[in-house]
C-alpha cells in the first residue's frame, strides 16, 4: 500500500499541473501579503480571514516539503538548492507562525490579567 501512494505522490509532485498549481499558490501568497503590507487588512472581520488564508498557505507548504521528502529521500532533498530554498521559505512560515501564536497567548494573558483584577 505504502508503495502504491509513494507512486502516486511522485506521480503528483512531477507532473505539470502540480507546478502550475504551486506557482498560482505562491502568486495568490504573495498577494495576500501585499494586502496586508498596504494596511488593507485593518477591519477585524478581515484580518481574522487573513489569518486563516495564511495559515491555509503555511499548511501546503508544509505538506509539500513532507511529500518532497517522502518521495525525494533525505539525501536528494537536503542536496538540491531548490528544495533548500523551499526549505529555508517554510522554515520562515513556521517561525513567524509560531511568533505570531505567541503575542496572541501573550495578548490573551494580559487581558485575563488585567480582567481578574478589575
Amino acid at each position: 500500500f505504502i508503495g502504491l501512494v509513494d507512486k502516486v505522490l511522485y506521480h503528483c509532485i512531477t507532473s505539470r499541473w502540480y507546478t502550475v498549481f504551486i506557482t498560482f499558490s505562491v502568486m495568490a501568497n504573495v498577494a495576500l501579503l501585499a494586502y496586508d503590507f498596504w494596511g488593507l487588512a485593518l477591519d477585524e472581520r478581515m484580518e481574522h480571514k487573513y489569518e486563516v488564508a495564511l495559515h491555509g498557505f503555511s499548511i501546503l507548504y508544509y505538506v509539500e516539503a513532507l511529500v518532497k521528502l517522502r518521495i525525494y529521500g533525505s539525501i536528494f532533498y537536503f542536496r538540491d538548492e531548490w528544495c533548500a530554498f523551499e526549505r529555508s521559505l517554510v522554515l520562515l512560515a513556521l517561525v513567524e507562525q509560531t511568533n505570531h501564536l505567541c503575542e496572541k497567548l501573550q495578548k490573551e494573558l494580559e487581558k485575563r490579567d488585567t480582567s481578574m483584577f478589575n
